[in-house]
């Protein structure tokens, strides 16, 4: 947008026969057009997508108009709607065929009014949605409510994809109905000031959307401390849960108070704290406290564990916050583990916690990413192999290491992309290890 009449026309004249349509709406523009255009008739059309560019969101439905419905009502093929920054009341359409609806706001944080509500996803019927995407949408008022509300039923729902505020997951966790084996990624977020006690708050609320069964996967990814996230495979290996926690727009009253960083500093590394405390620190202990806790029980039973820490490459080493650590103490029948970067051995609070922990621990995959230079590596190798021998010395002797390699990794040090090649490589960076492990590879 904008069109000149001469281009509307023909859009207008084939509309009938469109299948694809996407509409971009300037942020300088109302979307006067696009609201005529979606209230019109559309037969054909299978996919759509409405995108307002502004940093707010805009009600596209035409106020005082006769009709009002999205395409008249008429819509018999749409089966994909896709609304960026921009907001259609579910109470002007009806959904029951609709297999993909994404309804989200991408703007910077508190730029959007709150545009849906529980009863809006009540009135649509979503009998084949196979996909739901709600991103920063619900009004954190009404979810955060407690009057008693009638859930909304999906029974086709293969995927839901959620960003909220962390008051509203229970909430919103008692409203939907969906298959267990529904694979749910949830995003949980703080509006307004942070105390240290929506931390535990957070972290009991996001964990609502985890059932009581039994999961054989955990894989904890710290790449951006700011975006921390957890994943749970069920045992059954049909669908995950992730709980991801949005920390970026995280802001704390001044000053601190005194006993929360004293608790900070009893838990952090030195690294972690010089040259100072941080609210952001103490809040992240208080998060990962409280996440373990309320994930005790779906811990106690997983199998395989894989952790992804940040590696820094202006220090040229891991960083490994000491808070997700205390998870590992509730994971006691750990048979797999993969850590990532390699480096990440060369961190000595981890090097103990993981050394003495995991009692079942069998198996160590180590990823050798073709990204990863020489020194970190070499580094990697020499720790690796500390690692291992200082397991046989606890009386917790690994039985195999498994190292993911690939033909672009094997070009970087001369080798061709064949079985002999990686086993060439496998046995180079394992030289150190104890005799009785078992060395193999996985070609990526």
């Amino acid at each position: 947008m904008p069109l000149s009449p001469s281009m509307w026309e023909p859009v207008l004249c084939r509309r009938r026969r469109m299948g694809f349509l996407r509409i971009d709406i300037a942020e300088t523009y109302g979307g006067t057009l696009a609201k005529v255009l979606l209230n019109l008739e559309a037969p054909s059309l299978r996919h759509c997508m409405v995108t307002y560019m502004g940093p707010e969101t805009v009600r596209l439905t035409l106020e005082g108009s006769l009709d009002g419905t999205l395409f008249a009502d008429h819509f018999p093929r749409l089966r994909t709607l896709e609304l960026t920054n921009c907001y259609i009341p579910p109470a002007y359409y009806r959904l029951s065929d609709l297999s993909l609806l994404v309804l989200q706001y991408l703007g910077p944080p508190g730029g959007q009014d709150p545009t849906l509500t529980i009863k809006d996803l009540q009135s649509a019927q979503f009998k084949s949605l196979r996909r739901l995407v709600i991103w920063d949408c619900f009004s954190e008022d009404e979810l955060s409510a407690r009057l008693p509300i009638d859930p909304v039923e999906f029974p086709a729902l293969e995927q839901l994809v959620v960003a909220i505020p962390y008051q509203a997951c229970e909430r919103l966790f008692e409203s939907l109905l969906y298959p267990g084996e529904c694979t749910i990624s949830l995003v949980v977020c703080f509006p307004g000031l942070a105390q240290m006690a929506h931390a535990e708050e957070a972290a009991v609320s996001g964990c609502s959307f985890i059932p009581l069964e039994d999961f054989e996967m955990c894989r904890v990814v710290l790449r951006d401390p700011r975006s921390p996230s957890i994943r749970l495979t069920r045992s059954s290996g049909r669908g995950h849960i992730t709980v991801r926690f949005r920390l970026h727009d995280l802001t704390f009253p001044d000053p601190t108070d005194v006993n929360t960083l004293m608790h900070a500093i009893n838990r952090l590394s030195l690294a972690s704290i010089f040259p100072a405390v941080h609210p952001f620190d103490a809040f992240s202990i208080h998060l990962w406290d409280a996440l373990a806790m309320a994930l005790q029980r779906h811990l106690a039973r997983i199998t395989t564990l894989h952790v992804v820490f940040k590696h820094n490459e202006e220090l040229d080493s891991c960083i490994v916050p000491s808070y997700p650590i205390s998870l590992f103490r509730l994971m006691p029948m750990v048979e797999n583990a993969i850590f990532e970067p390699p480096t990440v051995y060369t961190n000595r609070p981890f090097f103990h916690a993981a050394g003495a922990s995991f009692p079942n621990l069998k198996r160590i995959t180590v990823n050798l990413h073709h990204n990863l230079n020489n020194r970190i590596l070499s580094q990697g190798k020499v720790a690796l192999a500390e690692f291992f021998n200082t397991r046989v010395t606890h009386g917790l002797a690994i039985d195999e290491a498994a190292f993911v390699v690939s033909p672009r990794l094997a070009k970087r040090f001369g080798f061709s992309a064949n079985r002999e090649s990686y086993q060439k490589m496998v046995a180079v960076y394992a030289d150190n290890f104890p005799r009785s492990v078992v060395r193999g590879y996985i070609e990526k």
